[in-house]
């Protein structure tokens, strides 16, 4: 579990630090303060510095070169982004580091660097124009990569870059190694949620097990009546092109199953939360918008679910809102559930300073019952 995060010159942030993290941290801020970087910076520690981690982000932004992009539609990833001021020169480096629970510093780096390595796209079978003249350039001009390293595991690995300063979108998948370095899962939950297919595969790992019942109580809180839950997978393509894969509940008072889409934003997200936090069991969890579909009436609920069950999992949990109902909620639990608010905090954000201003559950309390902005 992480106790603390440090970030330099990641994104946004020059400089940042967030001291006090605990079981349940919520980060709260206005918009455009770094919220989602911050949790983007916990999963590359939490993870180990994994490439795979870093260049998430990359997709879930659309962080693209766009006159990059060839006949098949796949762009380089604009890597000057995940650097403060989107600048890059030779020697740029991003640090990330955090304090574990044995008071044990997980430090990475993601450094610019010269490099002898060629990209590897002009041997590939089918390779387009374009990657072979990535290939034909790079002779002429000094080779540039990114190293990305671990220093708790001495794992280092470089991800040769084109002229352009961008990675290939399919090197991510064809040729780095599989993330294998931390042993702990670390999932992540973005704004727009879960596609059906991703929360497919998180519910054929969680079926027929305890954490199946642990779901559908989830569920209950919004429906009370659902009995069962189904997942029905398809290799069959929607009228949309899409997949035609999907969820299917069955529910007290009628006798034929029931589309899951059919109950609502609310319910996928609780189904989303639920699932993500059984299945980060030992490890961790990072929302962005924990509260985007849900009613404020079922935010005390939802945070009891996500508390509770990250305390018998052994999950740390890392979320944002924007929400002032949704940190209220957070507040309640201090007087109507004190085990466990001992267990979380809340972070506020703000532009220009270099540290996070945490708020124990108690005071937490305190500001909600003054009606005094924390957000």
């Amino acid at each position: 579990m992480l106790s603390s995060l440090n970030l330099h010159a990641y994104r946004a942030f020059a400089d940042f630090s967030i001291e006090g993290l605990k079981r349940v941290s919520l980060l709260v801020g206005k918009n455009n303060v770094g919220k989602t970087s911050l949790l983007e910076a916990a999963e590359i520690v939490a993870s180990g510095a994994t490439p795979r981690a870093l260049f998430r982000s990359l997709f879930r932004r659309a962080e693209r070169i766009p006159e990059s992009e060839n006949e098949r539609g796949l762009a380089e990833l604009d890597v000057c982004h995940l650097f403060h001021g989107h600048t890059l020169d030779i020697g740029s480096m991003i640090k990330l580091s955090g304090l574990n629970s044995q008071l044990v510093r997980l430090d990475c780096e993601v450094v610019w660097a010269e490099t002898q390595q060629r990209l590897p796209f002009a041997e590939e079978p089918g390779a387009s124009v374009d990657q072979v003249i990535w290939n034909e350039s790079a002779l002429s001009e000094p080779l540039r990569a990114l190293r990305v390293s671990h220093q708790e595991t001495n794992r280092a690995v470089e991800l040769p870059l084109t002229p352009r300063g961008g990675l290939p979108s399919n090197f991510l998948y064809r040729q780095l190694p599989v993330d294998d370095v931390s042993s702990k899962p670390v999932l992540s939950i973005p704004t727009e949620g879960l596609d059906v297919r991703s929360l497919g595969q998180l519910w054929n790992e969680i079926a027929l097990t305890e954490a199946e019942e642990r779901v559908i109580a989830a569920l209950s809180i919004i429906e009370e009546g659902i009995e069962r839950l189904t997942y029905l997978s398809s290799e069959r393509r929607s009228n949309r092109g899409g997949s035609a894969d999907g969820f299917f509940a069955r529910l007290k008072a009628f006798p034929n199953r029931i589309p899951f889409g059919n109950m609502g934003d609310g319910m996928k997200r609780l189904l989303a939360l639920s699932m993500a936090v059984n299945r980060a069991a030992g490890g961790f969890l990072l929302i962005d918008e924990i509260d985007t579909g849900l009613h404020y009436s079922t935010l005390p609920d939802m945070w009891r679910l996500v508390v509770r069950t990250a305390q018998q999992l052994d999950v740390q949990v890392i979320a944002t809102t924007h929400s002032g109902d949704c940190v209220r909620a957070l507040a309640w639990l201090h007087q109507n559930a004190p085990d466990l608010a001992s267990d979380v905090a809340l972070h506020r954000i703000e532009r220009g300073l270099r540290q996070s201003i945490p708020f124990d559950s108690a005071e937490l309390a305190v500001a909600a019952k003054r009606h005094i902005e924390v957000r």
